[in-house]
This record gives C-alpha cells, structure tokens and sequence, in this order.
C-alpha cells in the first residue's frame, strides 16, 4: 500500500445550541483563513505539523503514520437532550506518492477528546483501533475520505468514496465521488479524492434546531 499526504487550506465551523427551553442560541464559530499564526488553537499530534506557508499538513509520505490535528477549545453539541446543527467549510488536497495507488484516507471528526489513545495508521485512520472499533462508548463521528476499497468495505463498493462513520470505521452511509456534468444533462462523472487537486467541501446547518 501506498501513502498520502493531506493537507487542509482552510477551516471553519459554525455551531448553533439551542438552550433553555428554545429561549436563548449560544454560536460557537471559528475561521482559519490559513494556519500559520494560530498554531496555539489547532492541537496536533504524531506527524501533523503547520508548515510555514500555512497550510496544515496531516501526514508525510513515510508508512503507517497518523497525524490528528483538532480545534483546541470544546465546542458543545449537546444541550436539554437536544443535539446541535453544525456547518463547516474546509479545502483539502491529497498528494499521493504514486499515481495509480494512495493510502487509506483521513477523516473529518467529532470527538470527545482531541486525544484518540491507541488509534492506529493504516485502515484505522488514526481514529480507532482494532479493540475499539464499534464500541458504543467511543462517542465518535466521521466523515470518511476514503481512496482504496479496505476495511470492511464491500465488495460492490468503491474504494474512492465518502463514508459517514458512527464508532466504527464501518460506514452507515457511503457514495463514491462524483460530480454531475450540467452540460451534459447532469451526467455523473468520477472525481478521485488524491488527484492532488483542492477540494472544497460544505455542509449547511438546518434552519431550525429539533
């Protein structure tokens, strides 16, 4: 197996909770334009690093390495019962090492800790690990970015997909990549995750909290 590299350009999140009996919203939001100056609100751990032109770089290209990197202050989803919406909007790039083979992917995370105590490389994605994987008490969600059909995957599925993940690296939900031609009468047409073009990703919060 071959390995990526990631590297995010940009992030922002914006969390609206919902308290007290519908009375009051409580917004947690922040915005990094680029990384470079705010390494003190990103923790990161194994290879993730800032690097100095700002982008944040999640792997390197030596075998079987994690690299996390998460915001530094608790953000709360959870308030009288009720789970918050979020939005978030974040570019990425994965470099692969080869043109025709990449690693395992990384993911987009909720957790309740930034520390992810004996996660593991390779098809864990530095999430979980082989004892953990599927335990309820994990209390962990992820949006996976996948470039290889691995662990658990199917065998009608696609290895470049996106996997909504609930702790387990098993996905509830998966779709390969692919965005649809409007000239071409919205035909689908593959897009793979480690060409080593940006990608921009957005997710849009309900309008009203349930």
């Amino acid at each position: 197996m071959k390995f990526i590299v990631v590297s995010l350009l940009f992030l922002m999140l914006t969390v609206p909770v919902r308290r007290a009996q519908r009375t009051t919203t409580t917004t947690t939001e922040f915005s990094f334009g680029g990384f470079s100056g705010n390494q003190s609100q990103i923790l990161t751990t194994g290879v993730a690093t800032i690097k100095p032109d700002g982008l944040l770089r999640l792997t390197d290209r030596n075998a079987n390495v994690t690299g996390t990197a998460f915001y530094s202050k608790p953000v709360r989803l959870l308030a009288n019962s009720r789970v918050g919406s979020f939005s978030t909007s974040f570019v990425f790039v994965i470099i692969p090492t080869s043109s025709s083979n990449g690693g395992f992917g990384f993911t987009f995370t909720l957790s309740p800790t930034p520390d992810r105590p004996g996660a593991e490389s390779a098809q864990y994605l530095g999430l979980l690990n082989e004892r953990n994987d599927g335990n309820l008490t994990n209390h962990v969600f992820a949006v996976e970015f996948d470039t290889v059909q691995g662990f658990k995957d199917v065998s009608d599925r696609s290895g470049n997909h996106i996997g909504l993940n609930f702790n387990n690296l098993a996905s509830d939900v998966q779709e390969p990549v692919v965005y649809y031609d409007n000239d071409e009468s919205d035909r689908k047409e593959d897009f793979l995750l480690q060409s080593g073009d940006p990608f921009w990703i957005t997710t849009d919060q309900p309008k009203r909290l349930t």
